[in-house]
């Protein structure tokens, strides 16, 4: 049975070359028990059967694009101009919904305003059964707190603020750390299961890079000799664990 509710949620899946995920992603999606859902693809220029699959449900999704990008915060940005929807969630082709009632547990019982600018819950790794919950707020300097898959934004704060195409790795977390600091009472964590995600996603396998720019970002916002000797360890931990990955591996 299809929920309804007032608010216009739009879900976004950006995606290239993706033939091995991304029907997994859309029935997710498609399956949302929620009815005030629009769904957005932005697709970047697949030349494997991705697209094939996505025509596939193509009457039950408001607007696919394909069209080329320098990268998945560029297809991000692009989807921002066909956004209808009061929330915004990006969900990667490859990562899922918890159940087929997860959009519509958010909207239907919890409690928020029209003043909350984002609000966010946990998610699981590979099906496994272990719930990960994101870092406390307070440590926003450190690193990305969430998964975007688990983030709902208001579509007001998108249009306003895309993601900066100058961080290649990260530049959601430079949207979410300066969204914090704007506005530090507008966001809300919800103890609830929201996103099922793979790993050795973007920022993971690019960690070293990844870690550089969470540097970068989080001295832009607060620039001391902390942070920066907190950041400094963290990217050689990261180069490290690079080698020693790849040592064995080259065994």
């Amino acid at each position: 049975m299809k929920i309804n509710n007032n608010f216009k949620v739009s879900i976004v899946t950006v995606c290239k070359n993706a033939e091995l995920t991304i029907e997994g992603t859309i029935t997710s999606v498609l399956s949302q028990n929620y009815i005030n859902i629009e769904y957005i693809i932005i697709d970047g220029k697949s030349t494997d059967k991705t697209l094939e699959i996505i025509s596939k449900y193509k009457n039950s999704i408001f607007k696919i694009i394909s069209i080329n990008d320098t990268g998945i915060y560029d297809a991000m940005n692009k989807s921002i101009e066909f956004i209808n929807g009061t929330w915004v969630c990006f969900m990667n082709s490859g990562d899922y919904f918890y159940s087929h009632n997860t959009v519509s547990t958010i909207f239907n019982n919890y409690p928020h305003t029209n003043n909350l600018k984002i609000i966010y819950g946990n998610f699981i790794i590979n099906n496994t059964t272990i719930i990960k919950k994101p870092i406390e707020i307070t440590n926003i300097w450190k690193r990305m707190i969430l998964c975007h898959q688990t983030m709902f934004v208001k579509s007001e704060i998108l249009k306003e603020n895309n993601f900066d195409l100058s961080y290649k790795f990260a530049s959601d977390y430079d949207f979410l750390y300066k969204t914090i600091i704007k506005y530090p009472n507008d966001i809300k964590y919800l103890d609830l299961v929201i996103a099922k995600i793979t790993t050795n996603g973007f920022s993971e396998i690019n960690s070293v890079q990844t870690y550089q720019e969470y540097k970068s970002i989080s001295l832009k916002y607060n620039n001391n000799f902390f942070i920066f000797l907190y950041h400094f360890l963290m990217i050689n931990q990261r180069k490290l664990i690079k080698i020693i990955k790849n040592n064995i591996f080259n065994e």
